[in-house]
């Protein structure tokens, strides 16, 4: 442009920094009359001025708030800069909230209480708004309690402040940059958009409304915080000032149960198969009783009385008299015996499945009951062989398990003691049909055979031969484990005891019976 019939330009150097004092502008004829070494000096002079300025409005400010300035200034007065103690936060276990960016604010958090090192640096705490420096402590139950009331004071007094140019969530995110940019001319660095809990009680007191110390850290605890214990102010105003609709909507969806070891708390949304429509779970949902639920209760049941007898399946003998005129059976997986005189009954209740053979010892006291290959945690155990005595059914004499080679064993076929008491043979349900003769007092299996092949049961039961009578050293008439008998479908199989020279032990040779 033309000034005076002169061309006008812009000054030579670097652009004079802006700041509250605004320097004049040199044009060109002023830049003219001067020589170059005067120019610069005039602007060096110009910066100086700005820079003391500048100083000068930070110190009033620091008189002000009573912060005793900047790390460096207090280095230069020979003062120690004050260690920030940090409050130590895990990260939450379950997911984010929905309205949690980790973008913007980092994993969400939760607290974990760090006693403080004396009192003294509580008050400077409080004094000065330093953040991280209380830490988050969760309150009683009652604290949680009295915040929808809080709540409620809060959005009331922000609709009864609010106007046309300034809703209610401007009005609060106003007040907490408020306290956001005194920390900053205090020299107390946070990241942006994040509040203390000194300074969270601070701006509600600006709005007239006490905010106790346990009040705020129920606060931040519900609403997020993030890894130091920070609260992101605007996710604050956004969940306090949305409708409860709203924040249901943007919630997650919960499908499926809830995992083992969890907490079973959810706000969302719920679908499940038998609903059309989605369900949100109440306001006032409390987690602890559906977990109560899932332990097993301190009150238990107690057997009385069984009713009924297993004779439809059965294909052996399973009732029995014993010594002294009480019968015993089996029902489902019990043992039961009965008293006729006094219609009672007692329960072995050693098993757990259901119980498919019995046998009674010579004496007319000891009983084995075989069971089952029991699947209730959905792979199958090997069945095994309880022997008990039906004078004391709350005890087991001992327990014989059934291992299966390869194949599983399914269950006990039939089980049988010898005359004299000593062996105990059994026949398992694997496709084998396998018999097993043992000392049962030592479990010790003296010999084991295929009885039958075929899917079970081909083996209806077992049967000792009693008849054949031996005498012992001392003379007396006692009736030897030397043969027994297997029955079953188109088969009856003699089992005869004899001495195996290779093995250097005793066997039973089999052989098949013929008919007619």
């Amino acid at each position: 442009m033309e000034v005076n019939g002169q061309a006008s330009r812009r000054p030579v150097g670097p652009e004079v920094p802006q700041g509250p004092l605004q320097s004049r502008v040199f044009d060109e004829p002023h830049a003219a009359s001067r020589g170059e070494g005067e120019l610069r000096a005039a602007r060096q002079q110009v910066g100086a001025n700005i820079g003391a300025a500048r100083a000068q409005i930070a110190r009033d400010s620091q008189r002000a708030d009573g912060n005793p300035g900047s790390p460096s200034q207090q280095q230069d007065r020979g003062m120690q800069p004050r260690q920030v103690k940090r409050t130590i936060f895990q990260q939450g276990e379950a997911g984010n909230d929905a309205y949690w960016s980790n973008n913007r604010w980092g994993p969400q958090g939760r607290a974990q209480a760090v006693p403080l090192p004396n009192t003294l640096e509580a008050k400077k705490a409080r004094k000065h708004y330093q953040q991280p420096t209380m830490p988050i402590v969760k309150p009683d139950a009652e604290v949680f309690a009295s915040l929808n009331e809080l709540e409620n004071l809060m959005r009331v007094t922000l609709a009864a402040l609010a106007n046309f140019n300034e809703d209610e969530r401007m009005l609060l995110t106003k007040q907490f940059r408020k306290e956001e940019q005194k920390a900053r001319l205090r020299g107390d660095y946070a990241p942006p958009g994040l509040l203390n809990v000194m300074q969270f009680r601070h701006a509600w007191k600006k709005f007239s409304i006490r905010v106790t110390e346990e009040q705020a850290h129920a606060i931040f605890i519900k609403y997020g915080v993030d890894s130091q214990g920070l609260l992101p102010y605007d996710l604050f105003a956004t969940k306090l000032l949305s409708s409860p609709a709203r924040l249901l909507a943007l919630e997650p969806e919960q499908k499926g149960p809830y995992k083992a070891g969890k907490e079973a708390t959810f706000r969302g949304k719920i679908t499940y198969r038998y609903c059309r429509k989605p369900v949100f779970p109440p306001s006032n949902w409390d987690g602890t009783p559906a977990l109560r639920s899932a332990r097993k209760p301190k009150p238990g049941l107690k057997l009385e009385f069984v009713y009924g007898y297993a004779g439809v399946e059965n294909t052996a003998s399973n009732i029995f008299f014993t010594g002294d005129g009480r019968l015993v059976y089996y029902m489902a997986a019990v043992g039961v015996v009965y008293d006729p005189t006094t219609h009672t009954q007692r329960f072995f209740q050693g098993h757990d499945d259901d119980i498919r053979c019995m046998a009674i010892h010579p004496d007319r006291f000891t009983v084995a009951t075989g069971q089952v290959a029991s699947s209730l945690d959905g792979s199958y155990d090997d069945p095994f062989v309880c022997i008990w005595d039906v004078r004391d059914p709350l005890g087991m004499i001992c327990r014989i398990p059934f291992k299966s080679d390869g194949a599983s064993a399914r269950y006990v076929v039939a089980v049988a003691f010898s005359g004299n008491g000593q062996y105990l043979v059994a026949v398992t349900g694997d496709n084998r049909h396998t018999v097993h003769v043992m000392h049962w007092k030592s479990k010790t299996l003296i010999h084991a055979d295929v009885g039958h092949n075929g899917q079970p049961p081909q083996v209806f039961g077992v049967s000792w031969n009693n008849f054949l009578k031996d005498r012992d050293g001392q003379g007396r008439q006692v009736t030897p484990p030397y043969m027994f008998v297997t029955y079953g479908v188109k088969h009856l199989k003699f089992w005869t005891q004899e001495y195996d020279e290779r093995a250097k032990k005793e066997r039973y040779k089999s052989n098949m019976g013929k008919f007619g």
